[in-house]
This record gives C-alpha cells, structure tokens and sequence, in this order.
C-alpha cells in the first residue's frame, strides 16, 4: 500500500479510526532499521 492510498483511506475512516489501525509494531521495526543503518554508518566514520 502507498502512503497515499492510506491517507486517503485514513480520511475516509476519519482520523480517530485511522489512528487506531495504525500498527506500531511495524512503525517500530522501520524505526529500528534506519537507526541501525545510522549507527553502522556513525562506527564505520
């Protein structure tokens, strides 16, 4: 899914049902990987 296609779907919902379908779990492990690419960048300089 686009980041698009999930605002518009997100505004269709309304914002209080978009918020809740939100998954955290996969926010955190895109989190996780960009600083683990940060820190390997940071140890290698």
């Amino acid at each position: 899914m686009s980041g698009k296609e999930n605002v518009r779907k997100g505004k269709e919902a309304g914002a209080d049902d978009y918020i809740v379908k939100f998954d955290p779990e996969a926010f955190v492990t895109i989190v996780e990987k960009v600083l683990q690419k940060n820190s390997l960048k940071a140890s290698v300089g």
